[in-house]
């Protein structure tokens, strides 16, 4: 078994990845592009298919995209395995140092400095939450009466040999499935409020950037 897996994914009209040295690492994509897949294995990926299809529909994309950080379409045989969104620039030094701050963890992801409250409004700017407010709103509500700690899903990494590693995936799987939304840094933080986990603040110089120009309502 690996030490580490490195997990992100392409869909939609996302096209481009940065550069990454780290060895263990995959791009889940729909999209079998031949010049797109030449532009991934040379930016350091390895290139794993979905059998869906692909398609440049925002939402559908998005939803896709989902089932990577749940790892639904590719879960790696690794000790640890870290789904990061295509906008972080990861290298294998972030990788080492945020291994050694789990602690023992079965999951480690950045905090959210946004309440509830406020990533339900921010959700009215992206085209792919602002279609389901309704639904959104309905997971908003779970929280009364509990103190949950906000996370961001962009960056989470899970310790596979933990005891609720497996029950982590499921309670993301089942609130995709049962909220029936995208807007999962909602849905997720409430689905395993009773779990353990480890939040820590970016300290470790993890750059975030759009390998290729953002366009509303395409790729946002």
């Amino acid at each position: 078994m690996k030490k580490v897996a490195v997990v992100t994914g392409l869909f939609g009209n996302f096209e481009k990845v940065h550069y990454t040295d780290c060895e263990n690492s995959y791009v889940v994509t729909t999209s079998k592009n031949k010049e797109q897949t030449n532009q991934i294995v040379k930016q350091g990926w390895n290139v794993y298919f979905v059998q869906e299809e692909h398609t440049n529909n925002l939402v559908e994309a998005s939803r896709q995209s989902k089932l990577v950080k749940t790892l639904k379409f590719l879960k790696p045989e690794a000790e640890y395995i870290l789904y990061i969104d295509h906008k972080w620039m990861i290298m294998q030094e972030h990788v080492d140092k945020l291994i050694s701050l789990i602690e023992g963890y079965p999951l480690l992801a950045f905090k959210n400095n946004a309440d509830v409250y406020k990533e339900f409004f921010n959700s009215m700017c992206f085209k792919r939450y602002s279609v389901d407010m309704s639904r959104i709103l309905t997971s908003v509500k779970k929280y009364e009466g509990h103190n949950v700690d906000m996370f961001l899903t962009g960056l989470m990494l899970y310790d596979t040999q933990h005891k609720d590693f497996e029950l982590i995936l499921k309670s993301f799987n089942d609130s995709l499935l049962n909220d029936n939304h995208l807007q999962c840094q909602i849905s997720f933080p409430i689905s395993i409020k009773d779990v353990s986990k480890t939040l820590i603040k970016n300290t470790l110089g993890l750059r975030h950037e759009y390998p290729e120009p953002a366009q509303a309502g395409l790729n946002f």
